[in-house]
């Protein structure tokens, strides 16, 4: 249970990587965009907001009559895309600042993105780096058993967002567009299901994935994840449940949050220093978890697109209010040291509900059981 959560967790920390890219990279201003409601707080478009036609997935609702397109519905053990739609496929070798990403949909068409920050490579006009990268859809065809644990399909067609080659400066950083680093030159590509014995999988595969779990217990137990292989380039990929990710950081973040207020309560020595840092470390806890559930709702098309646009307006007037909740909470303070304990406090308290609110949303959509709030 220990290395599951792990797992897990590592698969969490690479999501919120992609978060924290998006949210911070400069992609999103080459075009003509608005600031748009994401998680917690107001956040600009990334390059990954195109249009919502080609951003969300089939609904749930849509998911068995696509995947009859592409198995035989008549066998419940068939190999379908739809049993795809909430695994995060991830290429990584565990250390650096890069990964590439991608989300299968129940008619095989997908959509991810590729990126590398490199902090050291720098010039004129660029002293904060050089980020390579690109967002890209595409079509998975032709999906085939080959045996209890193997699938495979053929990659059909793939479209990136940006120009392959082309650079730009955005906020002092060069953009290099390059092609998705895992998938390049595929053709046949390989889906491993979760308990696949591992001494019968490539070992090229073996080499990438396993850097994101132990090699010993995949040996003994069997493939701990899904696994998604380029055959051609050689390049394996890991995959999760998201929606699994999404509940154990949450789970993570409520023990965090209680370890805090324990914290606050029981320690006589704080200053009032200490505490204003300590309630600043609760909200950013709760924010990270919110923002991370956000990005599993919005991004993952798990909603169909007006329900979507339906929350994406209650979210744009929750922080609103959560703003003016927690600005409240510490009237009467301004100017005192009190001050910033109250407001974050407030925040939290509000943050942290609004997450669940959020997580049960997500599995509600995903016909999961609901959880809640510790």
């Amino acid at each position: 249970m220990k290395n599951k959560c792990a797992r897990l967790l590592t698969a969490a920390v690479v999501l919120l990587m992609v978060v924290m890219v998006l949210s911070l990279s400069g992609c999103g201003k080459k075009n003509d965009v608005e600031n748009e409601t994401v998680g917690g707080t107001e956040q600009t478009d990334t390059a990954t907001d195109t249009d919502a036609a080609e951003n969300t997935a089939d609904t749930p609702d849509d998911a068995d009559i696509a995947a009859s397109e592409n198995s035989d519905s008549s066998d419940p053990e068939a190999p379908s895309f739809a049993a795809l739609q909430y695994v995060d496929f991830t290429f990584s070798s565990g250390a650096g600042a890069w990964a590439t990403q991608l989300n299968i949909r129940p008619d095989g068409s997908f959509s991810g993105e590729y990126w590398d920050m490199d902090m050291g490579s720098s010039g004129d006009g660029y002293p904060n780096g050089t980020q390579y990268g690109n967002t890209f859809t595409g079509k998975f065809t032709d999906l085939q058993k080959v045996n209890d644990y193997t699938w495979a399909m053929k990659l059909d067609e793939i479209n990136y967002t940006y120009e392959i080659g082309k650079e730009e400066i955005l906020d002092q950083i060069l953009y290099s567009y390059t092609e998705a680093y895992g998938l390049d030159g595929a053709d046949e590509v390989d889906i491993y299901l979760p308990g696949a014995p591992v001494s019968e999988l490539p070992e090229e595969f073996l080499q990438w994935a396993c850097s994101n779990y132990d090699r010993f217990e995949a040996e003994e137990n069997g493939l701990p994840c899904y696994g998604l292989y380029n055959v051609e380039g050689a390049e394996g990929f890991s995959g999760y449940d998201f929606i699994d990710t999404a509940v154990e950081y949450v789970e993570n973040a409520a023990k965090a949050d209680q370890e805090i207020v324990r914290f606050l309560q029981e320690d006589p020595s704080l200053t009032q220093m200490d505490m204003n840092v300590k309630s600043k470390e609760r909200y950013d806890n709760w924010d990270a978890a919110l923002n991370l559930v956000w990005y599993q709702l919005k991004m993952k098309g798990v909603l169909k697109d007006e329900d979507m646009e339906q929350l994406l307006t209650e979210q744009r007037e929750w922080i609103k209010e959560k703003e003016e909740a927690a600005q409240k909470a510490g009237e009467g303070s301004e100017g005192g040291s009190i001050w910033a304990c109250l407001v974050n406090d407030k925040a939290a308290e509000l943050t942290k509900d609004r997450t669940y609110v959020l997580l049960n949303i997500l599995l509600e959509a995903a016909d999961r059981e609901t959880v809640t709030m510790e």
